[in-house]
C-alpha cells in the first residue's frame, strides 16, 4: 500500500528528493466538475513571478473534475486517478508539481467527516517522517462555483526531504455522496514554495468539480 509520503513513479525529477503525492490504495471513480474558495490558505508568495498562462486542460471522463495548467508544464499519470502536472526540467519550476487523486473515503455516507479522516491521516503520515516535520491544523476549505457547495479540509505541512525541506498545501474535497474525496496537493521545496504559489493558485482557481453526486 502506498502511502501519502511516498515517490510518485516517474514524477520525482533527478534532485527532488519527495514530491509527496498521493498514490495509495483507496484509489477510486468519481466523475464530476466543480471548484473551491478557501477560508486559509498560505501566506503570499515572496517577489513572484507573473504566473503562466494556464493554456492547457486536463479532463478525463470518470475522474470527476477538470483543471487547466501550463502548456509549458508536463502532466504525468500514475496509479489509478493519480494525476501529477509539474514544471519541465532546467526551467525555475523544474522541483514544483501540482498533484490530485480520488479517494474511497474512509467514512462513506459522510461527506465532511470522510474529507477530515483523510486530512488527519495525512497529517499523521507527515508527522511520522520526524522531528523536522511540522503539520498546521486543519482548517475548513470551501469549495464553491457553479452551483456546487462542498466542504472540505485543508492544511500547510513541512517536512525534511532527502536533499532539502519540503513544503506541501494539501486540500481535501469530498463529493457529495460521500463516496470519494477529491486531494490536491501543491508541492515544492520550501526555497521554491512562495515563489510558486501563484500558479498553484491559479490551477485551483481552474478547477472544476462535477456536481452530479
Amino acid at each position: 500500500m502506498k502511502t501519502f509520503c511516498q515517490h510518485v513513479s516517474g514524477a520525482v525529477r533527478s534532485g527532488v528528493v519527495c514530491i509527496m503525492a498521493f498514490l495509495y490504495a483507496y484509489s477510486a471513480f468519481a466523475g464530476t466538475d466543480e471548484h473551491k474558495t478557501g477560508t486559509h490558505s498560505p501566506p503570499e508568495g515572496r517577489n513572484a513571478p507573473s504566473v503562466p498562462t494556464l493554456d492547457a486542460v486536463f479532463a478525463r471522463s470518470g475522474f470527476g473534475y477538470s483543471i487547466r495548467y501550463p502548456v509549458v508544464w508536463t502532466m504525468e499519470r500514475g496509479q489509478g486517478y493519480a494525476v501529477v502536472f509539474g514544471g519541465k526540467q532546467g526551467t525555475e519550476d523544474a522541483f514544483v508539481t501540482v498533484s490530485l487523486d480520488n479517494r474511497l473515503s474512509p467514512r462513506p455516507g459522510e461527506p465532511e467527516r470522510g474529507a477530515a479522516a483523510l486530512a488527519a491521516r495525512y497529517a499523521q503520515e507527515i508527522r511520522a517522517r520526524g522531528t523536522g516535520s511540522q503539520v498546521e491544523p486543519p482548517v475548513p476549505f470551501l469549495y464553491k462555483k457553479d452551483g456546487v457547495l462542498l466542504e472540505g479540509r485543508q492544511m500547510v505541512a513541512t517536512f525534511d526531504g532527502k536533499t532539502e525541506r519540503m513544503q506541501q498545501w494539501a486540500i481535501f474535497v469530498p463529493r457529495r455522496s460521500g463516496t470519494v474525496v477529491h486531494v490536491w496537493i501543491f508541492s515544492a521545496s520550501v526555497a521554491d514554495f512562495n515563489a510558486a504559489l501563484p500558479v498553484a493558485r491559479a490551477m485551483l482557481d481552474s478547477w472544476r468539480i462535477a456536481g452530479t453526486d
